[in-house]
């Protein structure tokens, strides 16, 4: 009820406005219709009786209007500075709301987006590995050869399928990544090819084949460098909007154990990955 009266108050407002300017053009109106007589006998006896008044150190106040006109100019002008306030006053509070609405619509957004985050497909490497060279059985354990076949796989778990969009695999032996992974070789997937919830990818790379020179198996024997392997794997999730999971792996041939002796390893996630190899958009 409160909030109904305030925003009806500048209308009411504006009907006293309305009414006391009427009531001072007619007054106006009717004092200009006077005999003229009488106009300038009004004036003397003014000017006589400010006269007087001035001998009689008698100081009229300018606030105190003379005649019926001055009486209703200064009533409109009171009134019109009150619907000034009342203005200001609006304009403030509709501001206020403004700002309100706009919090509340990024609220909403955010909230939305949030719901849809949840929902997304979220694909990630379920298994990595490396073979030995084509036509051999077997992983590689310890330092790889020449030769060797690398293969990757991922799973679904998020709560809707993805359509597989293209993968790419890529592959340096340094002691430490660049900070900017190049992508150079991509494999497209077959149009409508869909992972569903829980599940791996249909159609993967299993048989990538690396192939390193002398100096670089003697380096990663030397461990003065690493074979690292990393690539992305782009997908559409259900409203049709396209994302890249980035992934990286570095070939870790052995790893001292509690009892002080070496074992094999195989691939791991190193902490000193820059961030631009892993990141999900």
């Amino acid at each position: 009820m409160l909030i109904k009266a305030r925003f009806r108050l500048p209308e009411i407002l504006f009907g006293l406005l309305l009414a006391v300017a009427i009531f001072a053009i007619g007054m106006t109106f009717q004092s200009s219709h006077q005999p003229r007589s009488n106009e300038q006998s009004d004036t003397a006896q003014h000017q006589t009786e400010k006269k007087s008044g001035a001998d009689g150190k008698e100081a009229q106040s300018l606030l105190v209007p003379m005649d019926s006109v001055g009486l209703y100019t200064l009533v409109l002008s009171v009134f019109t500075g009150v619907l000034a306030i009342v203005s200001i006053f609006q304009g403030v509070m509709l501001l206020r709301s403004d700002k309100t609405a706009r919090i509340a619509a990024i609220a909403a957004d955010l909230s939305a987006r949030a719901a849809v985050a949840v929902d997304l497909p979220v694909l990630v490497p379920s298994k990595i590995a490396l073979h030995r060279e084509p036509g051999v059985t077997g992983l590689v354990q310890g330092y790889p050869g020449p030769i060797s076949t690398f293969r990757i796989n991922f799973k679904n778990l998020g709560r809707t399928a993805a359509e597989l969009v293209t993968q790419c695999i890529e592959w340096k032996v340094v002691n430490q990544l660049p900070e900017t992974p190049v992508y150079k070789s991509s494999f497209p997937f077959v149009p409508g090819t869909f992972v569903q919830h829980g599940n791996e990818l249909p159609a993967t790379i299993q048989n990538f084949i690396i192939t390193l020179q002398s100096e670089e198996v003697a380096a990663i024997s030397k461990e003065t460098k690493f074979l690292w392997v990393y690539g992305y794997v782009s997908f559409k999730d259900f409203l049709g909007n396209g994302h890249e999971q980035r992934w990286c792996t570095k070939w870790q041939a052995f790893v001292l154990g509690q009892d002080g002796v070496r074992g094999p390893m195989g691939f791991v996630y190193d902490s000193t990955t820059p961030p631009e190899y892993t990141k999900r958009t």
